[in-house]
């Protein structure tokens, strides 16, 4: 995609210029929670769609022996405009400590935990506000977007949907704090906020929407699993699709249906399933990917030349050990010079 620059407009407001360094796609609270404190940052970013895989350090990661200053994958510059940046911290600041404060209660074992109508479990997080919530979930889902759209050239959802969402987003950052409390959220579109126990490394999280497209929609955002429904009509084979059990479509846990604010909590094996299959079938994206750059290279038929590729690699992975990524790329650049050989 074409990089942005300061002559360009902020894509929130369409006003202001974009005069913003170093703009947040993922809220800073969230990156440090999931991928480490400021300056010891670890993260990792696959593209299945492209086959490129790249990491970032913090300056002060035992694991950065690169002393070239670079730019985290989940911050860019020239995206925000100085004023809607500081409107959006202002929100984050409103409710990343109860949401830090809930994750680790959880973790703790020590959350107050409820029940639906369907027994799927809830917590109301004390200090947080419906509304607040609701605007500062859809910032994130409305900025995955933006990302993966600059980034990648991926639409995830409709441009009527970020539309909507960029508009309602703007609307009530702009507004004072009590007054986001009052806004009539009756058109807004519906939305569930998951979390589970995270008894294991919370640094496993993702950060990115779900790629097959369903309704609703599903997002990764490091400790939360967030649904968002165009409307009422709903997709088949929802499951199948993002590894999550049609019962956590539960209407009573969509935060804007609710008088107060709610956030499911699934049990850790049905987040675990959910977050492989996500791996799965991007990994199965992924060897597509290098699979059909062969065939193109050799002329050969992609069904051989992906079978060449798996056994290749997996000769590599067993003799040397290590990342299978990293193993998957080497064994696809090695069969690619050998063509160029020939």
């Amino acid at each position: 995609m074409a990089q942005r620059t300061a002559k360009d407009t902020c894509l929130l407001c369409q006003q202001k210029l974009a005069d913003k360094l170093g703009s947040h796609y993922t809220p800073a609270s969230i990156i440090k929670k999931v991928i480490g404190e400021r300056n010891y940052e670890e993260a990792y970013e696959i593209s299945a769609a492209t086959a490129t895989t790249s990491s970032f350090m913090g300056r002060s990661n035992l694991k950065n022996t690169n002393t070239t200053i670079k730019k985290s994958e989940h911050v860019e510059d020239y995206i925000f405009c100085t004023e809607c940046e500081k409107k959006l911290g202002d929100i984050e600041g409103i409710c990343s400590n109860g949401l830090n404060t809930l994750v680790d209660t959880l973790i703790a074992n020590k959350a107050p935990i409820k029940r639906t109508s369907r027994f799927n479990k809830y917590s109301i997080p004390p200090k947080l506000e419906r509304n607040h919530l609701i605007v500062y979930f859809y910032s994130i889902i409305w900025r995955q977007c933006i990302h993966q759209f600059i980034d990648h050239g991926t639409q995830i959802l409709s441009a009527e949907i970020m539309e909507k969402l960029g508009t309602i987003v703007q609307d009530e950052i702009y507004k004072e704090t009590d007054e986001i409390l009052n806004t009539d959220i009756s058109g807004f579109l519906p939305l569930s906020i998951l979390t589970t126990y995270h008894r294991k490394d919370i640094t496993t999280c993702f950060i990115n929407p779900n790629t097959t497209p369903t309704n609703p929609e599903l997002f990764y955002i490091g400790p939360y699993a967030v649904l968002l429904w165009h409307d009422d009509a709903e997709t088949p084979w929802f499951s199948r699709d993002t590894g999550m059990p049609v019962i956590w479509k539960d209407k009573d846990l969509q935060i804007t249906r609710a008088k107060h604010a709610i956030i499911g909590v699934i049990q850790e094996t049905v987040w675990n399933n959910s977050i492989d299959h996500m791996v799965s079938k991007e990994t199965q994206i992924y060897i597509r990917t290098l699979a059909a750059r062969i065939a193109k290279a050799s002329g050969l038929h992609y069904a051989y030349c992906r079978m060449v590729l798996l056994s290749e690699t997996n000769r590599c992975f067993i003799q040397n050990g290590g990342d299978y990524i990293q193993c998957i790329n080497q064994t696809t650049e090695n069969i690619l010079a050998s063509f160029e050989k020939k």
